[in-house]
């Protein structure tokens, strides 16, 4: 059984629910404002250090999925000696069937 968490939603700053996936490597939140999406640690971490309008743009996106689809959001890996700035975060939509769940 997942252990369900609380935390500030890395996209709009509300009281979300979440639990990890992807053996402990993503978050799956479930928040009032943004809706059902997947964000891995590293992207949360990019997010978190990015521009407000990131997290804005990917809370929109987060609102508009698909039925039966979450915005799964996921960073490419940087360059050697990169930092997590450099690093592109992506978003896409995945069918919730498809996500990673365990």
């Amino acid at each position: 059984m997942r252990e369900t968490c609380i935390q500030e939603c890395p996209l709009c700053r509300s009281s979300a629910e979440y639990y990890l996936v992807d053996y402990d490597k993503c978050k799956f939140f479930k928040c009032p404002r943004c809706g059902l999406f997947q964000v891995s640690l590293r992207a949360e971490g990019a997010l978190l250090q990015g521009p407000q309008q990131w997290r804005d743009a990917y809370s929109q996106k987060a609102k508009e999925a698909p039925e039966d689809h979450a915005l799964a959001i996921r960073v490419s890996s940087p360059s050697q000696g990169a930092g997590v700035a450099d690093a592109a975060v992506a978003g896409k939509y995945v069918r919730m069937a498809e996500l990673p769940q365990g």
